[in-house]
């Protein structure tokens, strides 16, 4: 194969894995904010209603870092990505920060996975090296972040403080 056909080769496979990227991104995106938006619609007046002071000093601690705890959640592993969806209808994120927070927190992984998907044949091929380091950074860093902040019961112990809890 000459120079050209190979440049012209891996430059198709790279668009086409931005392209995929881009459709898993939005598609993931607009799904999450459907959730969202039927867990605002449904769901948030009556568990405004029913909430006691430690659900509501956890959602407006979640309505202030609005951008931020969707971001985390969208990066740290093992969260469920439709509990993160619903659970945010309920609280006051604006929708438009919900689904800037979601796209920007899924498109790494979603790049991840379709580059991985896309290599499966050749786990030593530099795509899917890429993904592979990209999923355990992502990782590492989300597990870094929630020791660091110390989320484990960092709001849980000061929404038990609001209350007049010790």
């Amino acid at each position: 194969m000459s120079r050209g056909a190979a440049l012209a080769r891996v430059g198709g496979l790279a668009a086409l894995l931005v392209s995929l990227v881009a459709v898993l991104a939005l598609s993931g995106s607009l799904s999450a904010e459907r959730a969202f938006s039927l867990s605002r619609w449904w769901a948030h007046d009556a568990v405004l209603a029913l909430a006691g002071p430690r659900l509501l000093a956890l959602r407006d601690v979640l309505a202030r870092r609005g951008f931020l705890s969707v971001l985390y959640a969208r990066i740290a592993p093992g969260v469920p990505y439709n509990l993160v969806n619903y659970a945010a209808g309920l609280t006051a994120i604006p929708l438009r920060t919900f689904a800037a927070a979601t796209a920007l927190g899924a498109s790494p992984r979603a790049f991840a996975y379709t580059a991985l998907g896309g290599s499966l044949d050749d786990l030593g091929s530099p795509e899917a090296i890429v993904a592979i380091c990209l999923l355990v950074a992502m990782a590492i860093g989300g597990l870094v972040w929630l020791r660091a902040s110390g989320s484990a019961g960092g709001w849980s112990s000061r929404a038990g403080r609001s209350a007049g809890r010790p």
